[in-house]
């Protein structure tokens, strides 16, 4: 996959995290990438908790080139660029997909996130 070609797909945030990976990270990231616009709404949500907590734990271990950075940014994309698609304006305030598994992730932590925001551009009360 080509450089322009992963970065439409993942987006330029987590572009600037894939170039600070390892190399031994990238195949798996090239595979991963190539799967992201078929994951159903159901996976995406999961592959954001899980890729926030592996996330998470780098931070911890201060593991800035970890390859978990580069995929939660690219939930991230790509969850924006779903809640784009299902007509929200670009500055609905209202939770998407990644702050939905973000917040199972936080969650599962034993974590109380904060009260579910409502669409704030009136695509969901249509």
């Amino acid at each position: 996959m080509e450089r322009e070609e992963l970065e439409e797909i993942i987006g330029s945030g987590a572009m600037r995290e894939y170039d600070d990976t390892e190399e031994y990270d990238r195949p798996k990231i090239h595979e991963w990438a190539r799967k992201l616009r078929g994951f159903s709404d159901k996976e995406l949500r999961e592959q954001v908790s899980m890729y926030v907590l592996d996330a998470a734990i780098a931070n911890s271990r201060r593991k800035w080139w970890d390859a978990s950075w580069c995929l939660s940014s690219a939930c991230m994309h790509e969850a924006a660029r779903r809640h784009l698609a299902a007509g929200h304006d670009k500055d609905c305030q209202g939770d998407n997909i990644y702050k939905l598994g973000w917040n199972d992730a936080y969650r599962s932590q034993g974590y109380t996130p904060g009260p579910f925001r409502p669409c704030t551009c009136g695509v969901d009360q249509r």
